[in-house]
């Protein structure tokens, strides 16, 4: 049993890394472009859906906000306005970092569970 649950226990790791390597890759790549800056908000929305559910549906959303912390568009729908500027990886990211990723917890947004991380646009 013992030896099962140390297999067990790293291929759980081992897709954890994984699920957080492609998070990173997503975030990163949608971040290197300022358009998102620049987009409407329906047409951001709308764009974000595609990026995330390119991924295999892998996250259950993504988000753009600005330099306040105030959510400008989001890959599940409508919910404007929002403020992550009191998110650790929000400061993080805006104090100089290119990506942080912030605890797992209930979203804001949503209440489900999830593991929220940001990269900065256009840098």
């Amino acid at each position: 049993l013992t030896h099962q649950a140390a297999v067990l226990r790293e291929a759980v790791a081992s897709r954890s890394v994984a699920a957080l390597e492609a998070q990173r890759a997503l975030l990163t790549g949608l971040a290197a472009s300022r358009a998102w800056l620049e987009l409407a908000p329906p047409d951001c929305d709308a764009a974000l859906a595609a990026a995330a559910s390119g991924e295999g549906a892998r996250f259950t959303g993504v988000w753009v906000v600005d330099a306040a912390g105030r959510l400008r568009c989001r890959s599940l729908g409508r919910m404007h306005g929002a403020s992550f500027a009191d998110q650790d990886y929000f400061r993080l990211v805006m104090s100089g970092g290119a990506y942080a990723v912030g605890g797992f917890l209930r979203g804001p947004l949503t209440g489900e569970h999830v593991l929220q991380a940001a990269a900065p646009i256009g840098q």
